[in-house]
């Protein structure tokens, strides 16, 4: 089923309480604007795109024809590192609401009337630092990514049990290795594997479960998630790091072979 079948379904049960519709980028895969664009145009509703992990993979043209709210983020793990900092990209007639965000939500300093709680986009001059040079040094950055990236791309592709994303290393990338398997693993299954086999011991994971999952949102209403079910026991997400040297990819590519190759 198409996104728009889907919306459409969803606008059916729920247009009353819709307030915007999300599209998310979770491992970095960039998603049409104008595709986007005219999704905000056609349900008339706000469309905010989490392009979290995404930044480096967009272009200005991209982002000078996007009507949406796009979100990005400069965590240590997304494509364009830096600290705790993120942006968001939208139209200027929203910049006096979003200014208030790195004033603790609070409109000017005369006034102190606070407009959005909860918010406080405060951006240290050390994350400023790490930024800009990571910023000024993107396009090496992304070149030196995309020769490690297809080097272990060459050594995995010809197995019947994983793949990769599409167009991943050729047209967009990434910090998170994503291997999509042809069997069920789960994150449980790889703990006790980790702790009995290797003696390698996962102190206090984060959840065993993917968030949808978690009984907080069970309280919200929501389609069959088909495809997330299907997948999320046949994704493994590794980090990556740009600074890995020739041997640190070749034991990456061997433990990939033997855990995921049977």
């Amino acid at each position: 089923m198409s996104y728009e079948k889907q919306i459409n379904i969803a606008f059916k049960k729920y247009e009353k309480s819709i307030a915007a519709i999300m599209f998310v980028s979770p491992f970095g895969y960039p998603i049409d604007i104008n595709y986007l664009n005219n999704i905000q145009k056609k349900f008339k509703v706000s469309v905010i795109y989490d392009a979290a992990d995404t930044f480096a993979n967009f272009d200005k043209k991209t982002l000078d024809h996007s009507k949406v709210f796009i979100i990005c983020s400069f965590h240590p793990t997304k494509t364009l590192p830096s600290n705790e900092s993120g942006m968001i990209i939208t139209k200027k007639k929203y910049l006096h609401s979003f200014n208030s965000i790195i004033n603790f939500g609070m409109n000017g300093l005369k006034s102190k009337e606070t407009i959005n709680f909860g918010f406080n986009g405060k951006f240290s001059e050390y994350d400023a630092a790490i930024l800009m040079a990571n910023f000024n040094n993107i396009y090496k950055i992304k070149k030196i990514l995309k020769i490690k990236i297809n080097y272990i791309i060459d050594k995995l592709i010809n197995n019947k049990f994983i793949t990769f994303q599409y167009l991943f290393g050729k047209k967009w990338l990434s910090l998170k290795f994503l291997i999509i398997t042809k069997k069920e693993i789960t994150f449980k299954s790889l703990y006790e594997k980790f702790k009995s086999k290797y003696k390698i011991h996962i102190y206090k994971p984060w959840s065993y479960f993917p968030m949808h999952k978690h009984f907080f949102f069970s309280r919200f209403k929501r389609l069959s998630l088909k495809n997330t079910n299907f997948l999320e026991r046949r994704i493994f997400c590794l980090p990556f790091s740009i600074d890995y040297k020739k041997n640190d990819l070749e034991r990456l590519i061997s433990l990939i072979k033997k855990n995921f190759y049977k």
